[in-house]
């Protein structure tokens, strides 16, 4: 089983994205960091403004779900719960492996949201409202940087990191002024970002000595770290570093879904068309023999033998069962009292004679003349 990660379903569609709900998380917690420096224990929402909604400062804050620009590239991992300390990660006591899916490291700019920062702030909780984005990103990256630069001495002294630790320190560098004038935050969301990654500096509670790591291709990586942009102005910087990421083959799920759609519709109008056709047949079936019970034994026995010789693929000789059983059928229909019956055994027959070529030697007269008789009656 492979833990899914949040994606919205249509249909046999599905595509990730990032609720909105979670990065508005994200900033009430950045925002309680702010509200706690030089604090020695943690308040409550209800102790900084009050009990109700309405005394909140984020409910002027409207964060849309981060839904994709582009389809989103995702791959199923191992991931593992490993013990860390002033050492770093230690594959001492780990915890068991799971599998869960994740997005490709380095997509730019793949997710997109709309936010709105709405109201009135006379209320209680007024004075800590956020009028802009730029102090929304400084907040967040204030929260963040910290547990992100710790996170990085503890990776920088396991070989299984890899150069993530060295790659992160550069892009952190480029981008430098642009989190600090607050057109960036660093964020991180997601289930398996740890415990670590949402306690306030003022907690009291003991840090966690666990976290959720990736264990791919005998890689740690760390989950859920993104950056938030609040401008449109492209950081090339930040895009080289994110094209510098190894490419993967992927398999376009949309495109299997699709071939998978057509290949069942397919399947189903052909069952339909079975059904359908066995219906028709049936039916066929039904009203040959309600006409073969309605004809009298004479006009049945010449419809036997007019449906083997149109069974019959060739030229019918001399000679064979089935020329036989047209002679006798002729000879003996010569002597039927209903001219009825006669006649519609000529009009059956004879163009079946000819088309298998029966008319040869020396039946062929007899054939001829025993037609011409029944027809003329």
């Amino acid at each position: 089983m492979i833990e899914r990660t949040m994606y919205t379903a249509a249909g046999d569609d599905d595509t990730a994205f990032i609720p909105g709900s979670s990065v508005k998380g994200a900033v009430h917690t950045a925002l309680l960091e702010r509200l706690h420096i030089g604090k020695r224990h943690v308040c409550e929402d209800d102790d900084l403004w009050g009990k109700g909604f309405e005394k909140r400062p984020l409910r002027l804050l409207k964060v849309g779900d981060f839904m994709p620009e582009a389809p989103v590239v995702m791959r199923a991992v191992s991931a593992k719960r490993l013990a860390k300390d002033a050492r770093g990660t230690s594959g001492r006591k780990e915890g068991i492996p799971m599998a869960i899916e994740t997005l490709w490291p380095g997509g730019y700019r793949a997710f997109s949201s709309s936010w709105t920062i709405e109201g009135d702030r006379s209320e209680s909780g007024g004075a800590d409202a956020y009028v802009d984005f730029q102090r929304i990103a400084r907040d967040l990256t204030a929260f963040n940087r910290p547990k992100l630069e710790t996170e990085l001495r503890l990776l920088d002294v396991d070989p299984r990191a890899g150069d993530w630790v060295r790659r992160m320190r550069e892009i952190l560098g480029s981008i430098d002024p642009l989190l600090k004038r607050g057109d960036m935050a660093l964020l991180r969301v997601g289930k398996f970002q740890g415990a670590l990654s949402l306690r306030l500096s003022a907690s009291d509670e003991k840090p966690p000595k666990m976290q959720t790591f990736v264990v791919n291709d005998s890689q740690v990586l760390p989950f859920g770290w993104a950056l938030l942009e609040f401008r449109d102005e492209v950081s090339e910087p930040l895009k080289a570093w994110c094209r510098a990421w190894p490419d993967m083959q992927t398999v376009d799920l949309q495109a299997l879904r699709q071939a998978r759609r057509e290949e069942e519709t397919r399947r189903r109008e052909e069952a339909r068309a079975e059904v359908e056709r066995r219906k028709a047949a049936e039916v066929a079936e039904a009203a040959e023999e309600a006409r073969l019970a309605a004809m009298s034994d004479e006009k049945r026995r010449v419809v036997v033998l007019e449906k083997s010789l149109a069974k019959y693929s060739g030229t019918v000789n001399p000679g064979s069962d089935l020329f036989r059983a047209v002679q006798v059928l002729l000879r003996e229909a010569a002597t039927w009292a209903n001219i009825e019956d006669r006649k519609f055994c000529a009009l059956t027959l004879a163009p079946l004679v000819k088309e298998r070529g029966m008319y040869q030697g020396k039946a062929k007269k007899e054939l001829k003349e025993l037609l011409n008789k029944l027809a003329g009656d």
